[in-house]
């Protein structure tokens, strides 16, 4: 194995490179801040009412129109030990400096190959509109959206997202730091080890939330919990959760599921032991692999951890949440598999958004086609190939039969090349988004309240920047990829070109951020701006009642033009095909 760097990149060197969502990437722009400080009511009523002897020192950031607070480097849990739960955060003495971000969860770059943060890294950032003296807004009752960020679980961070754009909408803001990796989702399958601790260090920031948001002046009562790719997924989970009861009361899911077939690991002890094989060490017992796991140099680790999932297996997740052991009296996060809790329907019902981009699988497609290695291998030992990077290598079917299969519905004799991109982009993006993300839908409608509408949209605005092209260098292929969509809702470092004034991307930025704080503030679509050409409609059950058939869902899609369609009928077909090929309820990593 290589050795790793085992430099820790410098401040500014963290600030300009990034780990990507899904698939690596590399640039960042940073936040235009006016560095000033300040000691705001909210932090005073917070030092006040929950005994926190201390200041904190922040920063004013100008927005496009007005001017707020932002807080970063808040402590939602203390310095957690390694694959244990964290604790909430005790007293501090003095003055604490919020004006920067703090140190980011444990992750190895990409480009650098050097692996940084820390496992002091359990922080929020609170963004808060300017408000007003006197008012409603005035008595806490901002609205509030809790950002979690994706990365394959592996990779991340809640500062590579700024909230200028939704912030002068009068909604505040809370983006937060998870553990990641082994770090986070190792399971020995034996309750030896804390499963899910990068969930529970999530749950442990929305409970911070509850209890101290409204010192901010936030709304309790209207907290709305949205995701990312692999932060959606997470969001999922939150929701299916019994832990996560009454913390958050809508959410918003982007380009991932908990049905996702690389949401959720089914053989987690497999994956420790090898690992642990790979750093050579132990795979007899779970005790000796935890205890030497515990030992080693969490950069070491970290960089293992890595090169395990990105090199040996050539796909972007591994560990991942997964089903938690029993243990007498004490209540698990995840009880049982993703399926069985959404078919259970013991979780209760919220507004909730599900939204996907019109090629969510062009990332994938586009670092295949584009890498004549590559695209030889899938082509010469597809057999191989297919199972690891379409998620079934782990499944219970006949995984050659299967392969087969794939490959006839897509590609029938055609060698896989530019010539059928299109249907390279279509494989990675039924596999890994649009099958689990409409059946998800087809689930929630059914029974679904009416007051607790579920919306849908399809995003297909295909702008001056893509993350494909400006970031993973790749203008072979274009369309509108997974995490396209963000550039219009958070000036992220993702997007380091950032959105021109007077331009289409702007109008579409501004439209996006205010159908999103539309929900936010009001959990329904109902009251979207007449400027809309179509409002923006609830999803309708997915089958007759009374049915197994299924009929097309309808979901809004946004352009310059946007407008409610249903579904195609190819794409219902290519989701049914999966759907029968590898059923949802045994699909997994």
């Amino acid at each position: 194995m290589e050795t790793p760097v085992l430099t820790e990149p410098s401040t500014k060197q963290q600030a300009n490179t990034l780990s990507g969502p899904f698939f690596p990437t590399f640039f960042s722009k940073p936040p235009s801040e006016i560095p000033l400080n300040f000691e705001t009511q909210a932090l005073r009523d917070l030092r006040n009412n929950h005994g926190i002897k201390s200041s904190l020192q922040g920063q004013l950031i100008h927005q496009w129109r007005i001017d707020s607070d932002q807080i970063n480097w808040v402590p939602y849990a203390d310095e957690p030990l390694r694959f244990q739960l964290a604790s909430p955060p005790k007293k501090w003495e003095g003055v604490r400096d919020a004006k920067n971000y703090g140190q980011r969860c444990i992750q190895r770059d990409t480009n650098t190959k050097q692996v940084w943060g820390s496992e002091d890294c359990l922080f929020l950032n609170v963004f808060t509109p300017e408000v007003p003296p006197e008012g409603p807004l005035a008595q806490g009752k901002f609205p509030v959206l809790v950002f979690i960020h994706g990365g394959a679980f592996l990779m991340g961070s809640g500062d590579e997202y700024n909230p200028k754009y939704l912030l002068d909408q009068d909604v505040i803001v809370v983006t937060l730091n998870y553990r990641l990796g082994v770090f986070g989702f190792l399971n020995t399958e034996d309750g030896l080890v804390e499963e899910n601790l990068g969930l529970k260090d999530q749950l442990l920031a929305l409970q911070w939330i509850q209890k101290n948001i409204q010192s901010f002046g936030g709304d309790t009562s209207r907290v709305t919990l949205m995701g990312q790719s692999a932060g959606s997924a997470c969001v999922h989970f939150h929701i299916l959760s019994p832990l996560s009861r009454g913390l958050f009361s809508a959410a918003i899911m982007q380009s991932g599921t908990a049905l996702a077939p690389w949401a959720f690991q089914r053989k987690p002890l497999s994956l420790a032991k090898e690992l642990s094989k790979q750093l050579n060490g132990p795979t007899d017992d779970t005790l000796s692999i935890l205890d030497f796991f515990k030992s080693l140099d969490h950069r070491v680790l970290a960089a293992a951890d890595y090169d395990y999932q990105k090199f040996k297996h050539k796909v972007p997740v591994i560990f991942a949440p997964s089903k938690e052991s029993l243990r007498d009296g004490k209540a698990q996060f995840l009880p049982d598999t993703p399926w069985n809790l959404m078919t259970s329907r013991k979780f209760p019902p919220i507004p909730v958004i599900f939204g996907l981009t019109c090629q969510e699988g062009l990332n994938r497609a586009g670092a295949v086609l584009t890498n004549e290695s590559l695209l030889q291998r899938f082509n010469s030992s597809w057999e191989k190939m297919a199972p690891l990077n379409l998620f079934y290598r782990a499944s219970s079917v006949d995984i050659d039969e299967v392969s087969r299969e794939v490959r006839n519905f897509y590609f029938g004799s055609e060698p896989i090349s530019m010539n059928n991109k299109e249907k390279v982009i279509d494989l990675f993006s039924d596999r890994y988004f649009f099958t689990n993300t409409f059946s998800t839908v087809r689930l929630w409608t059914e029974g679904n309240p009416q007051d607790k509408p579920v919306y849908m949209y399809m995003f297909g605005y295909q702008g001056d920047n893509s993350i494909l092209k400006s970031v993973n260098g790749i203008s072979q292929v274009m369309g509108v990829c997974h995490t396209d969509d963000l550039q219009y809702i958070f000036d992220s470092t993702f997007f380091p070109l950032g959105l021109k004034p007077g331009t289409d991307d702007e109008s579409m930025s501004k439209r996006m951020v205010e159908l999103l704080t539309t929900f936010i503030t009001h959990h329904t679509m109902d009251r979207m701006s007449s400027s809309e050409e179509t409002l923006w409609q609830p999803v309708e059950p997915g089958r007759e009642e009374g049915s197994e058939d299924q009929r097309p869902l309808q979901y809004y899609f946004i352009n310059l033009e946007s407008k409610m369609i249903q579904q195609p009928q190819d794409l219902m077909t290519r989701c049914q095909f999966w759907e029968r090929l590898l059923p949802i309820r045994n699909s997994s990593t």
